[in-house]
């Protein structure tokens, strides 16, 4: 998820429950996922022996799937 990403959704957020961030604010909640996020994507490409970007995708793809299993839509 890049950053624009986010903060569009922190946006998005902040206007449909009428509260508002600071600068700051955003910029911790920014990096807190986006740290959070990369730790994911590292440790699971070095679990695997695949690259960051190959680990990534397959994390992404693996959070899909589970999503899918679990609201019972995937045999």
């Amino acid at each position: 998820m890049g950053p624009t990403i986010v903060v569009s959704y922190f946006e998005w957020v902040q206007n449909r429950e009428a509260f508002y961030w600071d600068e700051d604010q955003v910029t911790a909640q920014l990096e807190r996922i986006m740290v959070r996020s990369f730790e994911q994507v590292w440790r699971y490409s070095h679990e695997r022996g695949e690259t960051l970007r190959s680990g990534a995708i397959m994390l992404a793809v693996q959070r899909v799937v589970s999503v899918l299993e679990q609201r019972d839509l995937f045999p």
